[in-house]
């Protein structure tokens, strides 16, 4: 291997006399003190099911990163599992973390010089952060995104944690009992990866894939067994191969890389929450990306894979169908082949391995499960900076809806009453103030209530919208991330009880069906809610922008 120049090496002597000696105290050898630095972020945590057995992959990773002629220095910021605080005022803080953990890792590399990195986590918000800190030190750096959770079995039925949440709405109107639900929860989760189906955190996995940031196949592999544990010694191995060859996340992700992890995403039928964090993405790393760009290349883009919460399998079925470079293959004449990647390869020559294993799950370009791709961005006097719909996930019947408005300032107000039989068939559900800055965090608003709307067999008749956001799990017509937010005197503050709204996905339309002067008359009589006054919560308040910028930390 040629000589690698060092970041240690722009430290002065005094100083590196000062670090090497600190380092021999922690255990490091001299041998160890003159090879690269190699940082392995580890995500593990014992509280997660997706996040408690990495310590296995990052253990594999620093063996890789030994044998190649490295020195690899682990450290820790536990991924968390954001339904952990489903129901709760503490939701609020899953959005923040992604950029807290972001700025941990920016920090810790920094501080101790590392040369490149791997990056071994899992879950929704852990993932991107990963990608955004990655992008802001441009540094050669491998990520391995966890690893999708398999599905439990009951009577002969796949289970998840999206169907056992249906399960439970399933309770409520009496379809189950209470003996055949808890034998659902005990089952439902089978530790190991991010939740099985294309929800948040398998989409940011196969995002981070298609931006060229893991090797292949780390995107969708399984998240227990030996290919994990395989991929983890490579991506030690292979990181040395990207530091000798200086190719670093700013070669990488670039304007072609980011429009193909976008066409992939579409694709997939990908969850609502990573269009924000594509969009974080693009900003640490110095890229405009806007609302306009998802929604044209939407247009152009085919949902091509069957895959739940938009179709019959699971992740693990689309890793064994060819996982990501396989969706890649297919969608090759859409994309730029010629990018860079972590093999320290093209896009193109990754690609001549690709094929897909089978068509029930990922189907051809020419012959797509639907012509466009999964989101559509909404605009309308209800929206007038733009929200999205997962449309792949829409029910056929209600991609064009008009109901009244039920409305509610915050989640459990709005899921109690539906489970209390006070929201019918017809309504269109407004849950307001939990933008970004109004939450502050911007909760995951409609995840509980979407779900249980499908158990109660409601999903195809009620609408919902609102300024938070929703678990990749869910399906129905949400419309979310209003813009802008009911907190900064958005439209979506002045909806009253009973007003009429219409949605009309395919014309990008949402419409508060009153009178302009009416609107504004409401709204002048608005005043903001009161701002969180300490802690992390009340900077993310001041810093957040708007959800149709990604939900970013920046002075405006």
């Amino acid at each position: 291997m040629q000589k690698i120049k060092r970041r240690v090496e722009t430290l002065t002597d005094y100083g590196r006399a000062s670090r090497e000696a600190l380092m021999k105290g922690a255990g490091f050898s001299r041998n160890q003190i003159k090879r690269p630095f190699i940082g392995v972020v580890n995500g593990y945590g014992e509280l997660s099911p997706g996040a408690n057995y990495l310590n296995e992959i990052a253990r594999e990773v620093k063996a890789g990163v030994t044998d190649a002629g490295g020195t690899p220095i682990e450290f820790f910021i536990s991924a968390t599992c954001v339904s952990m605080p489903h129901g709760g005022e503490n939701y609020r803080w899953t959005l923040p973390y992604r950029d807290i953990t972001a700025s941990y890792i920016e920090a810790v590399a920094e501080i101790n010089y590392f040369d490149a990195l791997v990056m071994v986590t899992v879950c929704d918000d852990a993932i991107p952060a990963n990608c955004m800190a990655a992008a802001r030190l441009g540094l050669p750096t491998i990520i391995i995104p966890g690893g999708s959770m398999a599905a439990a079995e009951y009577k002969g039925q796949r289970m998840d944690w999206t169907k056992m949440i249906h399960k439970f709405g399933e309770l409520q109107v009496n379809t189950i009992t209470l003996e055949e639900f808890d034998e659902i929860h005990d089952c439902a989760i089978c530790g190991g990866g991010n939740c099985c189906g294309v929800a948040t955190g398998n989409t940011g996995a196969i995002v981070t894939e298609a931006l060229g940031l893991t090797l292949p196949g780390a995107g969708t592999v399984h998240g227990h067994g030996e290919e994990i544990i395989d991929i983890g010694r490579r991506s030690g191995v292979q990181i040395m191969k990207l530091l000798e060859q200086g190719l670093g996340t700013k070669q990488i992700i670039n304007e072609k890389a980011l429009e193909n992890a976008v066409r992939v995403f579409l694709s997939v039928g990908g969850s609502t929450n990573s269009l924000l964090h594509i969009m974080a993405i693009a900003h640490d790393a110095g890229l405009e990306l806007d609302l306009e760009t998802f929604d044209r290349l939407s247009r152009e883009t085919p949902h091509i894979t069957n895959v739940a919460p938009a179709g019959e399998y699971n992740t693990n079925d689309l890793h064994d169908a060819g996982g990501v470079q396989a969706v890649m293959k297919e969608l090759s004449s859409k994309l730029h082949l010629d990018v860079l990647t972590a093999t320290g390869l093209t896009l193109g020559e990754n690609l001549d391995k690709a094929a897909v294993r089978n068509r029930q799950v990922i189907f051809p370009f020419d012959q797509p499960l639907e012509s466009e791709g999964g989101i559509s961005v909404v605009y309308g006097n209800l929206a007038p900076d733009g929200a999205i719909i997962k449309q792949a996930a829409v029910p056929k019947a209600m991609m064009t809806f008009r109901g009244p408005a039920r409305v509610f300032n915050n989640e459990v107000a709005a899921t109690n009453a539906l489970i209390d039989k006070k929201i019918s068939a017809g309504d269109v559900v407004v849950i307001n103030y939990q933008g970004p800055k109004g939450d502050p965090g911007m909760r995951q608003t409609g995840t509980i209530i979407a779900n249980l709307l499908v158990g109660m067999g409601l999903i195809d008749k009620v609408a919902l919208v609102t300024d938070g956001r929703a678990s990749g799990t869910c399906e129905g017509l949400l419309v979310l991330h209003a813009a802008p937010e009911a907190a900064v005197g958005g439209p979506l503050a002045a909806v009253r009880d009973g007003d009429p709204i219409e949605i009309d996905v395919a014309r990008r339309r949402i419409t508060l069906l009153l009178p302009e002067d009416q609107i504004k008359s409401r709204l002048d009589e608005w005043s903001p809610p009161k701002r969180v006054e300490k802690g992390f919560l009340s900077i993310y308040q001041k810093l957040v922008q708007q959800a149709n910028k990604g939900a970013v930390l920046d002075v405006e």
